[in-house]
């Protein structure tokens, strides 16, 4: 029986092992990030199995909630872990639109560091600036969102972001030779430039977005607004082809019933 039992141990380490390749190998092929459910349905493993695994793994990460990506450099540089949270933001503005509107009003907040200034116009349009003199961890972006939505009663997936800076500081990371690197696009603005205590990635937005636009590209190391902004509209477009093809197939059954 003891024979029986060790054989049984080796057998469960080597198929372990070889899942934790397949999951690897799976998930390179997504360097902006994969979901349990999608591994799963690459892989032919269970997803229970794939969920249980990917936290003993030493190189992937979890990006966000149910994202999971490779860390052995890639997309990052060498030895820096992108994190959501290591982003700082500056000169955050919000717009909705707002119904019913009679006459234009405006209203001054200030929460210790922190100043917002609401103004909303005869046409509805609803403008939230916020400003600091110190830098914002940017997942407050969402939190600041959530507070314009309840002053205005409108809903959060109609908040976008009409401007926003937001950078990140490397300290094991230095630029010779030049003293900083601009490149401007239609949508937004990328610069990198040496401080005093290491290498600074800034970008500046120019075009309004969602704020879960903000959140997904800060979470997987934002190479391109741009791209992002695309996925996003093909995201859209996939909804509307998948309600189309729901409806149709009612259709179809409610034809065959008959």
């Amino acid at each position: 029986m003891e024979r029986v039992s060790k054989l049984c141990v080796a057998t469960n380490g080597r198929d372990l092992s070889r899942k934790i390749k397949i999951i690897e190998s799976c998930v390179e092929a997504y360097p902006e990030g994969v979901t349990p459910k999608l591994i799963a349905l690459r892989t032919r493993l269970n997803v229970n199995t794939v969920k249980s695994i990917l936290p003993k793994m030493r190189n992937i990460t979890k990006v966000m909630r149910g994202y999971y990506k490779v860390v052995n450099g890639g997309d990052t540089p060498s030895g820096v872990l992108v994190d959501l949270f290591d982003w700082n933001f500056h000169n955050l503005i919000l717009t909705t639109t707002v119904s019913g509107v009679v006459s234009s009003h405006e209203k001054n907040y200030h929460y210790g560091l922190v100043d917002v200034h609401l103004y909303v116009s005869t046409s509805g349009k609803a403008t939230f600036r916020v400003s600091s003199d110190y830098p914002l961890n940017v997942s407050s972006i969402c939190f600041v969102a959530g507070m314009f939505s309840m002053l205005t009663n409108s809903s959060f997936s109609d908040i976008m972001v009409s401007t926003v800076e937001f950078n990140r500081d490397y300290k094991n990371l230095r630029l010779d030779g030049v003293k900083s690197i601009a490149v401007d696009s239609l949508v937004e603005q990328f610069k990198v430039y040496q401080k005093s205590v290491g290498l600074r990635v800034e970008h500046k937005s120019k075009v309004p977005m969602c704020v879960d636009s903000i959140v997904d590209m800060l979470s997987n190391n934002p190479n391109s607004l741009e791209f992002h902004l695309k996925l996003n509209k093909q995201g859209e477009v996939l909804d509307r082809l998948t309600v189309a093809v729901e409806r149709t197939s009612n259709l179809l059954f409610r034809l065959l019933d008959k």
